[in-house]
């Protein structure tokens, strides 16, 4: 069998059962399709690509070529995806990224991927709503700062809006003075707060640190009114008069707050783990270790469900419901502390499938 090479004028035989391909010279190619009609349009091809094909019948095609690639994957790129990296991004910190998105929303969403290294965060920063930040994990991209105010609220290094989210991040705030705070929410809501996977501001695999020496009222997560969802995280928090690895307050409307697969170490005997307050607000723990010096679970005239956990105390009470609204209802955890359960002003705590960490001895509904 004899094949043609309709681009030269040489022809080759093929061994049986076998087609050989020709590879045109690109210039010649080129040139031919810049005379295409547009399969019907009555547009050239150069004008389709908006490229000429002069271009490549150059005698650098290789280069030509190279650059229009280039080209072309600018032209592609999304616009809404957002690059920091220590060198080679399109910014070096958090803070110059973010005051560059200025039309960002819940329903015109932006990415800002953060590379790995530490990021200095020099004053408080507000992430916009729309706006996700993610990291290249939360032991390997770390956002640091040292931020402290008269005020929790004024103390935050980061101020999360309705709609976005940190994930795949270390947040630091190394401030010894009062109020310390990695993160900060307020005034949110969820669209279904039976379900978890409505809540569009959430904090996934990350490591808040918040362990500076002295101050007073160190936390990890200050959320107030806030529909918020913390999963698969790791919270430190430390050092100061009092410490609280999630903060958690409701009032008015009903609030529903979520934590997920995430482990606290509190360290200071005048801690708490989880403490939260307010009667509208109900706080579901799931999948959690807690390794606290001070209160594990401490409702203030507020309801939570704890299940399916671990809890290491201290010298003080793993579980406190203080309130007449204040109830904590407890299921398939395991403890090991000085005091179980403690109440007070009409609180209550309910225990079903409970058990010594250390021992396996069960509990009776009481956690006594």
């Amino acid at each position: 069998m004899k094949i043609s090479n309709s681009f030269t004028t040489s022809t080759s035989t093929c061994p049986a059962k076998y087609q050989e391909v020709y590879r045109p010279a690109a210039s010649a190619l080129l040139s031919d399709i810049s005379g295409v009609d547009g399969s019907g349009s009555g547009l050239d091809a150069d004008t389709l690509d908006g490229h000429s094909s002069a271009d490549f019948s150059s005698a650098s095609d290789l280069s030509t070529v190279t650059t229009r690639v280039s080209d072309l994957e600018t032209e592609t790129r999304d616009d809404h995806v957002i690059r920091v990296s220590v060198s080679g991004g399109d910014y070096s910190s958090l803070a110059t990224a973010i005051a560059a998105i200025s039309d960002a929303a819940e329903d015109n969403p932006y990415l800002v991927i953060v590379g790995p290294g530490s990021f200095a965060v020099d004053s408080a920063l507000t992430i916009p709503s729309g706006v996700h930040v993610r990291g290249a994990g939360m032991y390997a991209t770390t956002l640091e700062g040292s931020i402290s105010a008269g005020s929790v609220a004024s103390g935050c290094l980061l101020n999360l809006s309705s709609g976005a989210s940190l994930s795949y991040l270390g947040i630091r705030n190394a401030a010894t003075t009062n109020h310390a705070t990695a993160i900060c929410a307020s005034n949110i809501s969820a669209s279904d707060t039976a379900d978890p996977s409505t809540f569009t501001t959430f904090l996934d695999h990350v490591y808040l640190d918040v362990t500076g020496a002295t101050g007073t009222g160190h936390y990890g997560l200050y959320a107030t009114n806030a529909d918020v969802l913390l999963r698969h995280s790791a919270v430190r928090v430390g050092n100061a008069t009092i410490d609280y690895g999630a903060y958690f307050s409701g009032s008015g409307s009903t609030k529903v707050a979520r934590v997920e697969g995430t482990s606290f170490r509190i360290i200071g005997g005048n801690g708490n783990a989880i403490l939260t307050s307010g009667s509208t607000l109900t706080t579901y723990i799931s999948g959690a270790t807690i390794d606290t010096d001070g209160v594990g679970i401490y409702a203030s005239n507020s309801r939570i469900q704890f299940t399916h956990s671990t809890l290491n105390g201290g010298g003080s009470y793993a579980l406190y419901a203080n309130g007449a609204s204040a109830t904590i209802i407890v299921n398939q955890i395991q403890i090991d502390a000085a005091l179980h359960a403690g109440t007070a002003s009409g609180g209550t705590v309910t225990c079903s499938f409970v058990s010594e960490l250390s021992s396996g001895v069960g509990h009776a509904s009481t956690c006594s």
